[in-house]
């Protein structure tokens, strides 16, 4: 997909490209297809081309790198604009200025971050779809090829695999379960529902807590938020320690601060404080 349009539209178009081609294939199919130095497009898909970042493609990228996720989304991400047709606070990885607009991280060797490529690269040429069904009106997934000739010459070298092996070779499964979780979030009913927008105070607190992780982090270890809420007690020192378990912590975040559901919740103490408080306050207000 070419940098030169709105990427969540190009998405949109896309997925429905790909519905209206009926193409749908299952992790038991076959594909031939091969990626090396060897073959004359080499790099070719590194250049003018959208790619996603989820949460997790961003704090493994940010640590692959060595740098801070506010240095990271300074210098290598782009956001598109919330509007009613992107409503979810999104993340692309922003290409080169130059002619090519090749990826910041392609090398004359090739992928110089392939150990913490995303999970776009990692999948391609995957792509996975959805189509709502009776039974399922988030949609069922499945998966299709993506064919670009002038682009790839990938297809057909190499020995044939079926779409599970191929994933797995290439890493996606970590990917995956951190993403299903990003995923979950993003198909609350809230974004699917016509005229339901977050406020900017909202967006800024989603891209904090999925793309700015070290931001989240002290968020949540330099205010009072450990003595407000009800957490297990072991949970600060695996935030502070673990970051996959800090990025699952920021999801259950978000649902509990945007939607009020969720895990996490307020300590009874601090609730009957509060209660109290606004009590007080609507007392002196009818004097």
């Amino acid at each position: 997909m070419p940098t030169n349009e709105n990427p969540v539209t190009q998405i949109a178009q896309m997925s429905q490209a790909i519905l209206e081609s009926g193409q749908k294939l299952t992790l038991n199919d076959t594909m031939t297809f091969s990626c090396h130095p060897g073959v004359p497009c080499f790099g070719n898909c590194c250049a003018d081309v959208n790619i996603l970042l989820t949460p997790y493609c961003v704090l493994r990228l940010k640590r692959g790198l060595k740098i801070s996720s506010e240095e990271f989304v300074s210098k290598y991400a782009m956001s598109p604009p919330i509007s009613e047709q992107n409503r979810i606070p999104l993340v692309f990885l922003r290409m080169s200025d130059n002619e090519k607009k090749t990826c910041p991280f392609l090398t004359e060797k090739g992928c110089g971050v392939y150990e913490d490529r995303p999970w776009a690269c990692r999948m391609y040429p995957l792509g996975v779809a959805s189509q709502k069904t009776a039974t399922n009106p988030y949609g069922e997934q499945f998966y299709y090829l993506i064919h670009e000739p002038q682009r790839c010459k990938g297809h057909g070298i190499g020995e044939a695999k079926t779409l599970a092996e191929y994933v797995v070779e290439q890493g996606v499964p970590d990917y995956d379960r951190m993403n299903d979780l990003f995923r979950e979030l993003t198909l609350h009913p809230f974004f699917r529902t016509e005229g339901q927008m977050l406020p900017p105070q909202q967006v800024q607190m989603f891209y904090m807590a999925c793309y700015n992780l070290d931001l989240f982090k002290r968020f949540l270890f330099n205010s009072r938020f450990f003595e407000m809420m009800e957490i297990p007690a072991d949970m600060p020192a695996r935030l502070r320690e673990e970051e996959e378990e800090l990025l699952t912590f920021a999801f259950q975040w978000l649902r509990f601060s945007l939607f009020g559901e969720g895990p996490i919740k307020v300590k009874p103490a601090v609730m009957e404080a509060k209660r109290e408080e606004l009590a007080r306050k609507h007392a002196e207000q009818e004097k």
